[in-house]
């Protein structure tokens, strides 16, 4: 990793998809994780500090869905958040995090 200039390493998910071992072989390591993937999706926005003016809410059960709304949200620097309308704790999750950031743009 230092030939390649890697100073900090940011893994997304729990210990079930990085081991620690992994990270322990990995530059200061930071661990993003969450336990649903909608808390997933609220603490990668909160603790990268993207855009808080721009939030995509794209649905959880649709691949494709989250991969196209992840670019746009990309390119504009702005949080995607993961919802699933059948999942109360999905929505918990959605209106704790956006009742606290108060963005100016939602995309659903």
């Amino acid at each position: 990793m230092k030939d390649l200039k890697v100073y900090k390493t940011i893994i997304i998910g729990g210990i079930g998809v990085v081991s620690s071992n992994v990270i322990g072989q990995l530059p200061s390591p930071q661990r993003i994780y969450g336990f649903s993937c909608f808390e997933l999706s609220a603490n990668i926005a909160e603790i990268l500090n993207a855009n808080r003016d721009f939030v995509y809410v794209v649905s959880a059960k649709n691949f494709q869905d989250a991969l196209s709304g992840s670019a746009k949200a990309a390119l504009e620097s702005a949080q995607i958040l993961l919802v699933d309308n059948s999942n109360p704790s999905s929505l918990s999750v959605y209106d704790h995090y956006l009742s606290t950031i108060c963005p100016k743009f939602i995309n659903i």
